[in-house]
């Protein structure tokens, strides 16, 4: 099963690469507009085009939970000389139903976005002294030219004892590659609460719970609202940068861990939390990726 999904994440990022020149469906586009004509991330005023600051932030939002680094793991670490490599599988539901999904390929063509997209990620993590662990992933959005390398780091600040749980801290960076119209990295930091045990002296279970804070930064390139004119360079757009102070998100995490000898199984779930939106702050948003993974651990 690993060489399988090795093999279908190696496939999708050759895919990807063959398709540049060529948009796949879940590429998408700053420059498109709705079936009425109206931009998705533009207004027009004769012809004067601005920016749609709101549409931006929220889809830069979303899309930040599709891309952020994800820590499929309970909070203790592999130890020192451990290792460990796995595939993994993620499905992340977003608004569809959001103008700002309409800016894809396949919702352009078909008229309905994708409400779940879909990743494939390869993680390998190094066990170190001191409780801590030093990982790199690579993650490609399905149906897409865009993947992200990963770099995370994890410390155990507390672990192996019998009547207390583990906990640790992690932090993440992915960079996404392959977008046609913008620049997107995400970087999170996590707690984690986890506890371990045995099931009839061949599983080994550990249930865990976990807290995040995203930050994102993103850049929109030049934006042509109207490629089907020539000489119209006065029409161009940029949309207002995000820095990473200037957009905080925060995350929920739930899973479990199943190690049998070398092999380990993890299931788990990720919501939104703490949404800021204009009728104030509600305690869980709409985006939601559950993941499952398939690893070794030496």
């Amino acid at each position: 099963m690993l060489r399988g999904l090795s093999c279908a994440l190696v496939f999708g990022l050759g895919l990807s690469a063959s398709t540049s020149a060529s948009a796949a469906g879940n590429d998408f586009r700053l420059n498109s507009k709705l079936a009425n004509g109206d931009g998705i991330f533009f207004s027009q005023a004769g012809n004067v085009f601005s920016s749609n600051p709101a549409a931006w932030n929220s889809f830069v939002g979303e899309l930040s939970y599709v891309f952020a680094p994800r820590f499929v793991t309970p909070a203790e670490t592999l130890g020192y000389a451990g290792f460990h490599v796995g595939l993994m599988y993620s499905a992340t539901f977003v608004s569809s139903d959001a103008p700002y999904w309409f800016s894809t390929e396949n919702a352009a063509s078909t008229g309905a976005p994708d409400g779940a997209l879909q990743t494939l990620q390869l993680d390998v993590r190094k066990g170190l002294p001191g409780s801590l662990e030093i990982g790199l992933n690579l993650l490609w959005l399905a149906n897409s030219s865009m993947f992200a390398p990963g770099l995370m780091l994890d410390w155990a600040m507390l672990e192996g004892y019998t009547y207390a749980p583990d906990v640790s801290v992690r932090a993440g960076v992915n960079t996404v590659v392959g977008m046609r119209d913008m620049d997107l990295t995400v970087a999170a930091f996590d707690i984690a609460v986890s506890k371990g045990f045995g099931l009839g002296g061949m599983f080994h279970l550990a249930p865990y719970l976990a807290y995040s804070m995203m930050l994102s930064g993103a850049a929109s390139r030049v934006i042509d609202p109207t490629p089907e004119v020539e000489n119209d360079a006065d029409r161009s757009i940029v949309m207002d940068k995000i820095g990473f102070g200037d957009m905080l998100q925060h995350r929920l995490t739930i899973g479990t861990r199943m190690l049998v000898y070398i092999l380990s199984i993890t299931l788990q779930g990720e919501f939104e939390f703490l949404r800021d939106d204009p009728d104030g702050r509600k305690l869980f948003g709409g985006v939601a990726t559950v993941s499952a993974k398939l690893g070794l651990d030496f």
